[in-house]
């Protein structure tokens, strides 16, 4: 018996079962492994250490804390506590050795001062009276290991955050990366991208690069390629900001590291195409059967491709099939055609002009006369678009009309409607937008297009302006008709230059300002003696004499041959021929002598001599 209870009394795994169940006896080594963790005064980072050994002694505290409660704390050895707190990044222990008045800190270093502490006998042996342990490298330790909240601790207690960053791409923690990034710490290093990518860290890399900080560069990519992390090669090749980025050099580097998964995604990336037939070689020198295999499967799926295009690129063979659908015959077929012969903007967001869209027309005429409506769809719509507004075709805009998104601008947008390859090259985002909608129109005589945009909000400030430039008195109307702002007197002046009689008698039936003696002068300009006429028969500030002096220096024989023949002008030819004479306009000098044999004074007959003596 006593045997017996001997050897109970003496077992060693029955004590630690005990004192797991009392509140103030512990056992000697305890949850904080007091015997196995020795301690120092300086306690540094010690990056060989075991993550393994930490997250276990983290589990076992945190069973240990579940059973008896912080009230126990208390009771545990204070410096193997600091230290535990430390390794594992554990705030609230670290935050009720602060709330004892044990622990005490700088801009670098965390100092445990223990007198008066509990202490285990192999702390006090180790530490001695003093009872001191001085922690640095703390920022470092806990973004090395991924203790964010440990680092929000430090960070609120003023510690040095410049070389924090050092410490995440060698740690290698996502949320520690984030959390640095979101209160701006630390200075970034460029090299650190590699840094983090050597050390295997790849989903860093790839938030670095969704952060488009420099540093990520072909070397970058070569890293992720020799582990291959297809995530990261993707990321990085397809990332718009980084077009410095090789596939070729990939390619090479997934052959020679025999990365037959990347090998597999590179080579069906258009951008790889190209550098195929060179990877085959280096596949082959390098004696990767694997990726030889891939590359020419690769190769001949390419090569079927090529053919297929050359083949659905064919006219020819485009005729041919056409020839034999419903709804589709030769002025189907000519109308796509002509969509390679007319481009869609004149100039940027400028309609195109209706004489570079006169083929088109022609052959839209034609077309419509044996298609419905209902048919359009199978035209390229854009080419369709910008015909419509050039000729301002109601039907087709109409047609339209359900895809138009309306601002100032009138935009057509394309998605999911036939397009030939040149206007889905041109357009921006699948839209034709045309901002000149409504001066295109005025200019064009485009009346009901015009009705149709003041309709939907345009606005026709233009209108007037373009009217009196290019002289369609039907726009004219219609501005008058809905009194339209914009009109300037000096708007009949330009109407009158430019020949546009119809537009002159509209202005002049409908008494708008503007006519003035200069009127004539601009009539005479405009090279039309119906123009002349007009204003002379209609127009008190217009004179003939006016008209006879402007007609001889602009030698319009024509003007002056009908001015001769109204009553007015008989006292005023030998004006003219005086003004001939000085202007040395022979056509004008010709007719009056010649034709209208006009008697001269002596003045005019001195200057006739001396001109025909020096006719240049």
């Amino acid at each position: 018996m006593h045997t017996v209870a001997a050897h109970v009394l003496c077992s060693s795994r029955l004590l630690p079962r005990i004192c797991s169940y009392q509140s103030d006896a512990l056992s000697t080594d305890g949850p904080l492994r007091c015997r196995s963790v020795r301690l120092a005064a300086s306690y540094g980072y010690e990056p060989q250490a075991d993550d393994d050994d930490d997250a276990a002694d983290a589990a076992t505290f945190q069973r240990w804390l579940a059973r008896h409660g912080t009230a126990a704390l208390p009771l545990l050895c204070a410096p193997h506590l600091f230290a535990y707190a430390l390794r594992c990044g554990d705030v609230h222990v670290l935050q009720w050795l602060v709330n004892r008045e044990a622990v005490f800190w700088n801009k670098t270093t965390l100092v445990l001062h223990a007198v008066g502490c509990r202490a285990c006998p192999c702390a006090s042996e180790q530490l001695g009276p003093a009872m001191t342990i001085r922690a640095s490298d703390c920022v470092r330790r806990a973004a090395t290991k991924g203790h964010v909240e440990l680092l929000r601790f430090l960070f609120d207690c003023g510690f040095d955050m410049v070389d924090v960053w050092r410490a995440v791409c060698f740690g290698g923690h996502l949320d520690v990366a984030r959390f640095v990034v979101e209160h701006r710490l630390g200075v970034w290093p460029d090299a650190l991208v590699n840094d983090a990518a050597e050390n295997g860290h790849f989903e860093l890399v790839r938030y670095f690069n969704t952060l488009r900080v420099d540093g990520v560069n072909s070397y970058t990519l070569a890293l992720a390629v020799r582990h291959g992390d297809l995530p990261t090669v993707q990321a990085l090749l397809t990332h718009p900001h980084l077009k410095d980025l090789s596939f070729k050099t990939a390619l090479y580097d997934a052959i020679y590291h025999r990365r037959l998964e990347l090998l597999q995604w590179l080579c069906q990336q258009p951008n790889a195409r190209p550098f195929l037939t060179g990877a085959l070689e280096v596949a082959a020198y390098c004696c990767a059967q694997a990726a030889v295999q891939c590359l020419r499967d690769e190769l001949s799926k390419v090569l079927r491709h090529q053919r297929i295009t050359s083949v659905l690129v064919s006219k020819e063979l485009l005729g041919l099939v056409t020839s034999y659908q419903p709804g589709f015959d030769t002025h189907t077929i000519g109308l796509l055609e002509l969509c390679h012969r007319h481009a869609i903007y004149e100039t940027p967001h400028q309609v195109p002009g209706m004489a570079s869209y006169a083929a088109y027309h022609a052959l839209f005429t034609a077309w419509r006369a044996r298609h419905d409506k209902h048919d359009l769809h199978i035209l390229c719509l854009p080419h369709l678009f910008a015909y419509a507004i050039s000729y301002g075709n109601m039907e087709v805009v109409r047609w339209l009309s359900p895809r138009l998104v309306i601002s100032q601008r009138l935009e057509l947008r394309c998605e999911k409607a036939h397009q030939c390859v040149l206007s889905a090259n041109q357009l921006v985002r699948d839209a034709v937008v045309y901002a000149d909608c409504v001066a295109h129109a005025a200019e064009s005589g485009h009346v009901e297009l015009l009705r149709f945009l003041n309709g939907l909000g345009f606005t026709m400030e233009k209108v007037w302006h373009r009217c009196s430039y290019f002289g369609h008195a039907n726009i004219a109307q219609y501005a008058h008709a809905l009194e339209l702002d914009g009109h300037l007197p000096r708007y009949v002046y330009d109407a009158t230059l430019g020949g546009h009689v119809a537009l002159v008698q509209f202005y002049h039936e409908h008494n708008y300002a503007g006519f003035t003696e200069k009127t004539i002068w601009a009539a005479v300009h405009s090279g039309r003696v119906d123009m002349v006429a007009f204003i002379l028969r209609h127009r008190d500030e217009a004179s003939v004499r006016e008209a006879l002096l402007t007609a001889v220096e602009t030698d319009r024989v024509d003007i002056l041959k009908w001015l001769c023949d109204e009553p007015d002008a008989n006292g005023m030819l030998d004006t003219a021929l005086q003004q001939a004479c000085l202007m040395r306009n022979h056509a004008c000098i010709a007719y009056l002598v010649d034709e209208r044999r006009i008697t001269a004074s002596r003045t005019t007959t001195r200057l006739y001599q001396r001109y025909v003596q020096r006719p240049t």
